[in-house]
């Protein structure tokens, strides 16, 4: 239990793809990206790469009844584009958030349970372990939008249409 906070978040992969007008597809893994880098909001905010304590020293909660109750973190991934500019210069931000901590009062922790069945020496037994752990929800939110001047001329056409037939 001791090591779970120095293990890392292999890697956060996504493709999001974007209909405006032309298909827009964007990584948030380029040609570029440096694997050995880890995550951090000012210093390297395009890795995709998460250190577990860095995100549990972001909450204000009790760290050890964390990781020995079990608990439920959400990676919000999130994806403002301006495609009026160069669509590389996209990249995602992050947001963490504690769901459910395990010094709840309630309901600590998460946990699963679960058994192994086996036979030795013609005696059947079970193992019935319960298992806590911390669970990672990840959540891809965005916007984006470019200006086109051909539907701007078409919605204006339409409006003075609509117009017209309104006042005519």
């Amino acid at each position: 239990m001791v090591e779970v906070p120095n293990s890392s978040i292999a890697l956060i992969h996504r493709i999001i793809q974007l209909v405006i007008c032309t298909y827009i597809a964007l990584r948030n893994i380029r040609d570029d990206t440096n694997f050995s880098c880890r995550y951090h909001n000012i210093r390297d905010p395009r890795c995709p790469i998460f250190r577990v304590d860095d995100i549990l020293n972001r909450f204000n909660t009790n760290i050890s009844a964390l990781i020995s109750e079990g608990g439920v973190i959400e990676i919000e991934q999130k994806w403002n584009c301006n495609f009026d500019y160069v669509k590389d210069l996209c990249y995602p931000t992050y947001a963490f958030r504690l769901l459910q901590s395990g010094d709840d009062k309630q309901s600590p922790g998460i946990n699963y349970r679960s058994t192994h069945k086996y036979r030795l020496n013609g005696t059947t037994y079970r193992i019935l372990s319960k298992i806590h752990g911390l669970r990672f929800v990840v959540s891809i939110t965005g916007s984006s939008g470019r200006f086109n001047a051909l539907q701007l001329f078409l919605a204006i056409g339409k409006i003075q249409s609509t117009t017209h037939i309104v006042s005519g």
